[in-house]
């Protein structure tokens, strides 16, 4: 585990994706319609959370490791942290933008699709559901797949979803 974590840090130390990221989503987040209540989906300790917290007038984190809970509220004790998984929360259909980020790989194959779908319920009319994903073929995969000897591509499960709902939602 140790190797595991020491490998992670050394990548995140030296890529710029969450710059990357941050600017998408800022980007992304200034051309939503409305900005009435943000949902993130995994939200861990809320550094990405806190990045979109105060430009909408709520936020709910989910967060069902409670070892991350502490640090997230913390991070955004304005936020409503919610410690169920999905599959076990109710909201209402009111989120103009839910963020899914890097969490289907954590949830067995079997509920990835299920929890799209249910995420897709609680998007407001105009709301966004927006799933980043780790690309199969980045070095950070590539670490993955030496320590854990598993390596993921889940771009067939958001296809998957695109096809069966394409006449309920609009992709970009």
């Amino acid at each position: 585990k140790a190797a595991y974590e020491g490998a992670f840090k050394t990548i995140l130390q030296n890529t710029n994706q969450k710059i990357e990221a941050r600017k998408w989503l800022d980007h992304f987040v200034s051309n939503l319609p409305h900005r009435e209540h943000f949902i993130d989906v995994g939200a861990g300790t809320g550094v990405v959370t806190s990045w979109l917290v105060d430009k909408f007038a709520r936020t709910t984190a989910i967060e069902p490791n409670l070892s991350l809970t502490g640090e997230l509220h913390q991070t955004c004790p304005t936020a409503t942290i919610v410690t169920l998984p999905v599959s076990a929360t109710t909201l209402k259909a009111d989120a103009d933008l839910i963020l899914l980020s890097h969490i289907l790989y954590y949830l067995p194959s079997y509920q990835r699709m299920e929890t799209i779908e249910r995420l897709a319920t609680w998007l407001a009319p105009q709301g966004a559901l927006v799933v980043i994903l780790q690309n199969s073929g980045t070095d950070c995969m590539t670490m993955v797949n030496y320590f854990l000897q598993r390596r993921f591509d889940l771009r067939r499960i958001v296809e998957e979803f695109q096809r069966r709902s394409a006449d309920r939602y609009s992709f970009q």
